[in-house]
C-alpha cells in the first residue's frame, strides 16, 4: 500500500481491484474515520454510519445554471451537482456570462451566488422569476436577499453538499 508522510500525518491510498476506490486521509483534527466513496451507488460525506448520503441520479438529467465567481466554490458546486446527475451550465463568474448562458441554454433551475466580485445577481434573479425558472441563492450573507424574493431558498455558505442537492430536488419537484 503506498503511503506518504505529511509532517507526521499519513496519507494512505487503498486501490481495490475494481471501481470504486477509497481514499482515507486520517488527520489529527478530523474524526478518526472519514471517507468519500466514489462510484455508481452513492457519494458519502461524513462519518461512517451517520453521515449524509447523496444518491447519484437525484438530479438526473436536470440542467442547472451555476453562477459563482470563486473558482474553488464553483468547481465544488459543479462536482456536487454532476455527482447528483445534473448537467451543469457554467459556472459563470460574472453577470454578463450568466445572462448569456441563461439565454443560450435551456435550464431547469439555477444556483446563484448573490454577490459576485464587482456586481450582484439580483437582476438575473428578477429575470429568472419572470421566466418562471426556479433558482436558489447561496451566500455568506443572507441579509442581502432576505425578503427580496419570497419563496426563493437561500443556502448560507458554508453548506453541506446534501443540502444543496436536497434543496434543488425540492425546488424542481415544486415546478
Amino acid at each position: 500500500m503506498p503511503a506518504v508522510d505529511l509532517r507526521g500525518r499519513t496519507l494512505s491510498v487503498v486501490k481495490q481491484k475494481t471501481e470504486p476506490f477509497w481514499l482515507l486521509i486520517p488527520l489529527s483534527r478530523m474524526e478518526p474515520t472519514r471517507a468519500m466513496t466514489v462510484g455508481t451507488a452513492s457519494r458519502s460525506v461524513g462519518t461512517e454510519g451517520g453521515g449524509p448520503t447523496m444518491a447519484v441520479g437525484r438530479l438526473a438529467g436536470r440542467r442547472i445554471l451555476v453562477v459563482e465567481d470563486d473558482p474553488i466554490i464553483a468547481l465544488d458546486l459543479k462536482t456536487i451537482l454532476e455527482d447528483a446527475g445534473a448537467v451543469v451550465t457554467g459556472p459563470a463568474a460574472d453577470l454578463a456570462t450568466a445572462f448569456r448562458l441563461a439565454e443560450q441554454h435551456a435550464h431547469d433551475a439555477a444556483v446563484l451566488d448573490v454577490r459576485l466580485e464587482r456586481e450582484d445577481t439580483l437582476s438575473l434573479a428578477t429575470q429568472l422569476l419572470e421566466r418562471r425558472l426556479p433558482f436558489l441563492f447561496q451566500t455568506s450573507d443572507a441579509r442581502l436577499v432576505t425578503g427580496l424574493f419570497p419563496g426563493v431558498p437561500i443556502l448560507r455558505k458554508p453548506f453541506r453538499a446534501d443540502h444543496l442537492v436536497a434543496s434543488l430536488a425540492e425546488l424542481l419537484a415544486k415546478s
